[in-house]
C-alpha cells in the first residue's frame, strides 16, 4: 500500500532509510585501494657520553673563554683521577684541597702569610650567567695584590673549568704568575720559595 507523502509512517520510514545508510556504508575493493603509507621513524637526537659511563651527563659548563696558557697546561677535556697530587705538605682531589694537614671542601685562598681564608664568590657570581661558571674577575685579583705578593698563583679546578676575564688577564700580566688545573697549581705552591698568593678552585 502506497503511504501518502507527508504521512507519519511515511516520515518514520524515510528517516530508517536514512539510518541503515550511514550505518552501512558500501564496500571498498581493498585490491584496488593504495597501500597504506609506512608510519615515518621518530628523529633521535644524538647524545654524547662525556663521562664513559653509558650517559649524557655535563658536569660542568663546556663553554668558557680562551685563558692565558699556563706553565704547565693541561687539557680541559681531561678526566681527573680520584687522587690528583699528594706533596709533602699539601694533597687535593675532586671536590677538597688539604693544606698543612687541614683538609677544605670549598675555593681557598692561601694568603702570603700562609693563612688560608675561604674564596669570596660573590664578588664574581654577577658574572657566572654569562661564562656558566662562576669566573675569576679583577675584583677577586685586587684582593690577592693588596697582598703585594711576588708570584700569584691560580687553580682552576680539576678540569680547568674556572674562566678568567678579560680583566683579570690583563692583571695578571703585571705580576709572575701561574694559571692552570688546581693539581699542578698545588705543585707550584708547594715549590715556590717566593712570597705567594694562591686562589685554588676545588671541583671542576
Amino acid at each position: 500500500m502506497k503511504l501518502p507523502k507527508d504521512s507519519p509512517a511515511a516520515v518514520v520510514a524515510k528517516e530508517s532509510s536514512a539510518s541503515v545508510v550511514e550505518l552501512y556504508p558500501p564496500m571498498v575493493d581493498a585490491a584496488n585501494s593504495p597501500a597504506p603509507k609506512a608510519a615515518e621513524p621518530l628523529a633521535v637526537t644524538p647524545t654524547v657520553d662525556l663521562e664513559g659511563k653509558g650517559d649524557a651527563k655535563e658536569k660542568c659548563a663546556t663553554s668558557k673563554p680562551a685563558r692565558k696558557k699556563t706553565k704547565a697546561p693541561q687539557s680541559a677535556s681531561e678526566a681527573p683521577p680520584r687522587v690528583e697530587v699528594q706533596t709533602a705538605k699539601h694533597a687535593c682531589a675532586f671536590g677538597w684541597v688539604e693544606l698543612n694537614g687541614t683538609k677544605y671542601d670549598f675555593d681557598v685562598i692561601v694568603h702570603v702569610d700562609g693563612t688560608v681564608t675561604q674564596r669570596d664568590k660573590s664578588l664574581s657570581r654577577k658574572k657566572k650567567q654569562k661564562y656558566g661558571h662562576t669566573p675569576l674577575t679583577g675584583k677577586e685579583l685586587l684582593l690577592l695584590k693588596s697582598e703585594s705578593p711576588e708570584m700569584i698563583i691560580i687553580g682552576t679546578g680539576h678540569s680547568n673549568a674556572m674562566p678568567l676575564t678579560p680583566k683579570a688577564e690583563k692583571m695578571l700580566d703585571e705580576h709572575e704568575f701561574f694559571v692552570g688545573s688546581t693539581p699542578r697549581a698545588l705543585i707550584e705552591l708547594t715549590a715556590s720559595t717566593k712570597k705567594t698568593v694562591a686562589l685554588l678552585h676545588v671541583t671542576c
